[in-house]
Formats: structure tokens, sequence, C-alpha cells
């Protein structure tokens, strides 16, 4: 298959996902069904942050480390939006090859141990 071919038809499967829940807005979803759906967001999340561990075997322990950062301002204060926003502090402070600003990820940790929850 050609590489037009494959986005065209990727392309038509996601319009035809988008006009199927535009059609089935109204539509009652039965109790179990609807439990089941509140997991993929945190299924979706989970699969996006497992696959971004994976990469050059050079930065394993600089990827856990910006996980561990990350999850840990999720935790602290348990909002999604810090979480993915400590995540590029991090990364800039452990990946910087002259690892100048690694004391900066030592200050931000502290201060989401520190931190009060508004």
């Amino acid at each position: 298959m050609s590489a037009l071919g494959l986005i065209l038809t990727m392309a038509l499967g996601v319009y035809a996902l988008r006009l199927g829940g535009l059609l089935l807005a109204g539509a009652r979803v039965p109790p179990a069904w609807e439990q089941g759906l509140g997991f993929v967001p945190v299924a979706t999340l989970t699969g996006l942050v497992v696959s971004s561990l994976a990469g050059r075997p050079d930065e394993g322990a600089i990827r856990l480390v910006v996980a561990a950062a990350a999850g840990l301002a999720a935790w602290r204060t348990g909002r999604a939006w810090v979480c993915i926003l400590s995540g590029w502090p991090c990364i800039g402070s452990c990946a910087s090859p002259e690892r100048e600003r690694v004391g900066y990820l030592g200050r931000m940790v502290l201060w989401l141990l520190t931190a009060t929850d508004q």
C-alpha cells in the first residue's frame, strides 16, 4: 500500500469514528460499559508514558528520573497539567549535555515536596 493510500485510509477511519460519535451522542450506554469506559483515559495515559520511557539505551536513567519527578508532581498536586509541565524542565535539566542545570531538578523536586495544595 502506498503512503497516500495509508494516510487516506486512516483519515477515513478517524472521520468515521467522529461521525459515529456525533450520531450516537444521545444514545444511552449500559452502566457496565460506562464504568469500563471510565478507565480509557487512564489506560491511554499509561500507554503514552510507558512507550515514552523506551528510547536510546543511554537515555534510560534520564527518562526514569524524569518520569519519577513528573509522577511525584502528579501525586503531590493531584493535577495532570502539573505532571505534564514538570516533565519539560526535568528533561531539560537531566538531558543537558554539560549537566549544568541538574541543580534545577533538585530545587524543583524540593519545591514539590514542600508546596502546599491550593
